[in-house]
């Protein structure tokens, strides 16, 4: 029969609506995928990096997370990478969208913390400079043996460098993603212990537009509540962070400022049950221990953190930076101890021969973090400048204390303790 007029109008506006259905069904299906930045289907781009202080890494495919996609199992310490090609960027305008990133992780069992991090390309990218890379680096623990999700927002990852945080004005743009890093340049972590061998699998990266609210801005516990307890002789433990100086770099064991402390605490407070633990790193900057801050204190339980750095920050950052970041930190030791730790500042010390004031700047902008946030802080710069002609004793030819030097720190540290103490419960 032959169709009328109105007959093929309705048939047009019928395959009309049939394809505006389609379309609209697509639409929806392709705004509900996630937006990814590497799914590991494959591992073409991906390199290790010889020259990483850790030692030259491996990785290899391995089974795929239950998410789908693929995976990348990698072996460290050391570092693998991969710099994105513009095919794998086309249409990265979404990921300008995003809160954060997330990602699978498959831990082995240990202790120790894994690390990705993202960063632009250019004249400092992991292709031409690890060592000062405009990275933004997460750690995470590895003591998870299954196949589990990690959600990361832009401000969890911590840069490495003297750069605001991703997506904050001055900081880079989650479209600038041009490299994805796995492991760090790090061979060495607390008392300069070489990191061992480990090994974690990766799955599928993805952009997030939303990220939970993490824990709201904690205050750090008050330190005379640490003298308090002193007193009472109830046990106290208390970790000292900072760089080779706290580490001993050119010293003994036992001869350290930490070792020190202990000794001098439990004599001065009469009981055994002060623990003072070294847990510094060579050639740590403020830098490095902001963005170790999850690796340093997660579940620890300690009720006091000293805090030495500025030596190697001194002849790179300026003082305004180095403020900002030290206020960070303490910011995110609070969060992350959830407000049950206190913390005492130490002034960096000076140097030797052309480092003797190099530090000077960054001694006073301890002092005033320490005054605006009503942080006890010992100024072990001042002592040092006192000693006049015998701080040669107290000092090896470069940055480091000899064991006369550790030994003035751990004294002003404890005389400082215990005059608190006096004031304390009187």
């Amino acid at each position: 029969m032959k169709k009328t007029g109105n007959e093929f109008s309705e048939m047009k506006r019928g395959l009309w609506l049939f394809v505006i259905c389609v379309a609209v069904t697509l639409a929806r299906t392709v705004a509900a995928d996630p937006v990814m930045l590497e799914r590991f289907d494959t591992l073409n781009g991906w390199k290790v990096w010889d020259q990483a202080w850790g030692g030259k890494a491996a990785f290899q495919q391995t089974v795929a997370p239950p998410s789908g996609g693929g995976a990348i199992l990698g072996i460290f310490p050391g570092v693998v990478y991969k710099e994105l090609t513009g095919a794998q960027t086309d249409g990265c305008a979404a990921w300008e969208k995003s809160a954060g990133l997330s990602f699978w992780v498959k831990g082995d069992g240990s202790d120790l913390y894994g690390c990705l991090a993202v960063g632009p390309a250019g004249a400092k990218s992991w292709e031409h400079n690890f060592g000062n890379s405009s990275s933004y680096v997460h750690y995470f623990p590895l003591k998870n043996t299954a196949w589990h999700k990690v959600t990361v927002a832009w401000r969890d990852f911590v840069p490495e460098e003297d750069y605001p945080a991703i997506g904050v004005p001055g900081g880079m743009s989650p479209v600038a993603i041009r490299v994805i890093r796995l492991g760090s340049r790090w061979a060495i972590h607390h008392s300069s212990a070489k990191i061992p061998r480990h090994e974690y699998s990766i799955g599928p990266i993805q952009f997030e537009k939303t990220v939970p609210t993490l824990n709201a801005k904690t205050a750090l516990a008050p330190f005379a509540g640490v003298v308090a307890k002193l007193k009472k002789k109830q046990p106290v433990r208390i970790l000292c962070l900072g760089d080779s100086i706290t580490s001993g770099q050119g010293v003994q064991a036992g001869e350290r400022y930490a070792d020190r402390l202990q000794e001098k605490l439990r004599t001065m407070f009469g009981y055994d049950g002060i623990v003072v633990e070294c847990r510094g790193v060579g050639a740590a900057r403020i830098t490095d221990a902001r963005a170790w801050v999850d690796r340093d204190f997660d579940g620890v339980d300690a009720d006091l953190i000293t805090i030495m750095y500025g030596t190697n920050d001194s002849v790179i950052y300026k003082p305004d930076f180095f403020a900002q970041t030290l206020n960070d930190y303490l910011d995110r030791i609070a969060v992350v101890t959830h407000g049950k730790t206190a913390v005492f500042l130490l002034t960096t010390i000076p140097g030797g021969q052309d480092r003797y004031r190099t530090a000077d700047p960054l001694a006073q902008a301890i002092r005033e973090v320490a005054a605006l946030r009503g942080l006890p802080c010992c100024d072990l710069q001042k002592a040092y400048y006192d000693l006049g002609e015998t701080k040669a004793r107290a000092m090896l030819p470069t940055v480091h204390p000899t064991a006369e030097g550790h030994e003035l720190m751990a004294t002003m540290m404890a005389d400082f303790i215990q005059i608190s103490a006096g004031n304390v419960m009187k």
